[in-house]
C-alpha cells in the first residue's frame, strides 16, 4: 500500500507549494460543473416543447383503417410534425456537441493541468499530453457508441428483450469504459509507444490496487453528495457550501488518483 501513502504525500505537498495552481484547477472544475448546469434547463424546455408538438401532431392523426384505405392522409399537415422533429434532432445534436466539448476539451484541460502539479514540463509536452487525452478518450467514446448501437439494434429485434435490460447492459458498458478512461487519463504523461502497455498494466494487472484507490476516492466524494441530497431543500447558502465542497472533493480526488497511480508501477 506504499503507493497510497506516497500519493497522499504528493497531494499534501501540492497543497503546500502549488496553491495558485490548485486555485486554477478549482476554477476550471467550477466551469465544467456550473456552465452545463446553466445550459441544461434551456435544452430541457426546448426538448419538452418539441416533444409536445410531435405528440400533438400524432394525436390528431387519422387512425381510421377504412379512411386510410380510401386514400385519406394519415396526417393532414405534415409540416408542423416535420419542423418539430427537425428541431428536436438539431437540439439533440447541439446538446451532444456541447457534451463532447466539455468532456473532451474542458475536462482534457483539467486533467492536463492537474498533471503539471506533479511535474514541471514545457508547453509542448503539455500539448502532447492533451493530445493523448483527446485520442484515448475519443477512442473509448467511439467504442461505447459502436457497442451501444450494435447491441441496441441486435436486442431490439429479439421479442424477449426489454428496455430495462437493454439500458442496463449499455450502462454497464459505459461504467467499464469509464474505468479505462480514468486510468488512461492518469497515464497521459507516458509516451505514445508506452501508453497502451501502461494503461493495460494499471487497468488490468493492478486492478486490485486500483479498486482500493477507487474506494477511497468514492468515499471522499460520497460525503458532499450525501449532504447535497439530504439538504436539497435547505437554504441557498448551505447548498452553495455543499456544491463548493463537492467541487473541492473532485479536485482532491483527481489529484490523489493521479499521484497514487504515478507510484503504481
Amino acid at each position: 500500500m506504499k503507493y497510497l501513502q506516497k500519493g497522499l504525500d504528493d497531494v499534501l505537498e501540492a497543497f503546500r507549494n502549488k496553491k495558485k495552481f490548485l486555485l486554477i484547477l478549482i476554477v476550471l472544475q467550477i466551469t465544467i460543473i456550473v456552465w452545463p448546469a446553466l445550459l441544461v434547463p434551456s435544452y430541457q424546455l426546448q426538448a419538452i416543447q418539441y416533444s409536445q408538438d410531435i405528440v400533438a401532431s400524432v394525436q390528431t392523426a387519422n387512425y381510421d383503417t377504412a379512411q386510410l384505405q380510401e386514400g385519406q392522409p394519415f396526417i393532414q399537415d405534415y409540416l408542423p410534425l416535420y419542423k418539430s422533429a427537425q428541431g428536436l434532432k438539431q437540439l439533440l445534436l447541439k446538446a451532444s456537441s456541447w457534451a463532447l466539448f466539455f468532456f473532451l476539451v474542458i475536462n482534457g484541460l483539467i486533467w492536463t493541468s492537474t498533471m503539471q502539479i506533479f511535474e514541471k514540463i514545457s508547453w509542448r509536452s503539455a500539448l502532447r499530453q492533451f493530445s493523448r487525452y483527446l485520442a484515448t478518450t475519443s477512442i473509448l467514446i467511439l467504442i461505447w457508441i459502436i457497442f451501444s448501437t450494435y447491441y441496441f439494434y441486435r436486442q431490439w429485434s429479439i421479442e424477449s428483450a426489454t428496455p430495462e435490460t437493454l439500458f442496463n447492459i449499455i450502462g454497464i458498458a459505459a461504467l467499464v469504459l469509464y474505468y479505462f478512461f480514468l486510468t488512461a487519463a492518469a497515464c497521459i504523461n507516458s509516451p505514445w509507444k508506452k501508453l497502451p502497455k501502461r494503461i493495460f498494466t494499471i487497468s488490468v494487472k493492478n486492478i486490485h490496487k486500483v479498486a482500493v484507490l477507487l474506494a477511497i476516492n468514492g468515499a471522499v466524494l460520497f460525503l458532499p453528495l450525501y449532504l447535497t441530497y439530504k439538504e436539497i431543500e435547505a437554504d441557498s447558502g448551505f447548498m452553495l457550501f455543499t456544491l463548493l465542497l463537492f467541487i473541492l472533493a473532485v479536485v482532491v480526488t483527481r489529484l490523489y488518483w493521479i499521484a497514487a497511480i504515478r507510484h503504481l508501477e
